[in-house]
C-alpha cells in the first residue's frame, strides 16, 4: 500500500468539534427517552411506522 499524502487535524476544528459534541451529548442525554417511546409507538423516522 502506498502513502499518497497525509492529513494532520486542525486544531481549531478540533476544539470547536469538541465544544458541539459536547452539546450534542447534553441533547440526547436529556431526549433519549423520547427517542426510545417513538420507537415503541412506531414512529421511527425510517418511514415503516
Amino acid at each position: 500500500m502506498r502513502v499518497r499524502g497525509r492529513y494532520e487535524p486542525d486544531p481549531a476544528r478540533h476544539a470547536r468539534y469538541g465544544e458541539l459534541y459536547a452539546i450534542y451529548r447534553s441533547v440526547y442525554e436529556h431526549v433519549k427517552g423520547d427517542f426510545d417511546a417513538l420507537a415503541r409507538a412506531g414512529g421511527g423516522a425510517s418511514g415503516d411506522g
